[in-house]
């Protein structure tokens, strides 16, 4: 009988076990459930940077790192870290090619995830497939979602979809907690023409902005919008006593 692996996310995660379990014995039947309706559901974060013997090895041995060059931005490594009154505690130029690269290019969290999602055996990853719960039921696991739904006779679990993971009390009775920092993120589309200044200064890579317990982040995105992202301390109902939607 060949292995049944059920994988809980569709994330960069999940999508990149299973491209790589497909690879190396097609044989595997991995199945992805994922609670989203499409790849295309919702926003999907900002840049990632592939260091070398973790995201860039997994691509490799993947077979899609000639796919990830297509995409990869070693321009995208500048870094400046500074207050909010612009004094730069650090500051790291960008690579314009791999031979002045720091070996950690960036690409797009959603253009890895779609690149990883489009490699898998069509009918890979089941959509609108939000997990209720993991039952133990007499000798098997099994995986009961919001839709009624039960699927059962997987060999092996992985949970992929978060610290929140309905998996996760399987192996360990230690819930996430908050950790007091809380925050938004938005988008600027056309960055270099609507804040020519704001482009200018992140200069293609990312900028971090730290003052009294605030931040303020700025990521470049391939599509040239920025990643905007502000962040603070705040009480867990802070959402609730917002004055704002």
């Amino acid at each position: 009988m060949p292995l049944r692996i059920a994988i809980i996310g569709a994330g960069p995660a999940g999508c990149a076990l299973a491209r790589l379990l497909h690879v190396k014995d097609p044989t595997i039947q991995t199945t992805i459930f994922e609670s989203e309706g499409s790849i295309n559901f919702r926003s999907q974060g900002g840049t990632l940077d592939l260091h070398v013997k973790t995201g860039q090895l997994a691509l490799r041995e993947a077979g899609l790192w000639d796919e990830f060059e297509k995409h990869a931005r070693y321009d995208g490594e500048a870094l400046q870290i500074a207050d909010k009154n612009w004094l730069c505690y650090l500051k790291i130029g960008a690579g314009h090619s791999k031979s002045t690269s720091t070996g950690r290019p960036e690409i797009d969290r959603p253009v890895l995830r779609e690149m990883l999602y489009r490699s898998l055996p069509e009918g890979t990853v089941q959509w609108n497939k939000k997990l209720k719960e993991v039952k133990r039921e007499g000798r098997e696991l099994n995986l009961h979602f919001t839709d009624g739904g039960v699927e059962h006779g997987y060999d092996l679990i992985v949970g992929a979809d978060g610290a929140w993971s309905k998996t996760r009390s399987l192996i360990s009775d230690v819930k996430p907690y908050y950790s007091g920092v809380a925050g938004h993120v938005m988008s600027i589309p056309n960055a270099q023409e609507r804040h020519p200044a704001l482009y200018a200064a992140v200069n293609r890579g990312s900028l971090f902005s730290y003052s009294e317990g605030r931040g303020v982040f700025a990521q470049y995105m391939g599509d040239g919008s920025l990643s905007i992202g502000t962040w603070s301390v705040h009480t867990p109902d802070w959402q609730q006593s917002s004055d704002h939607d």
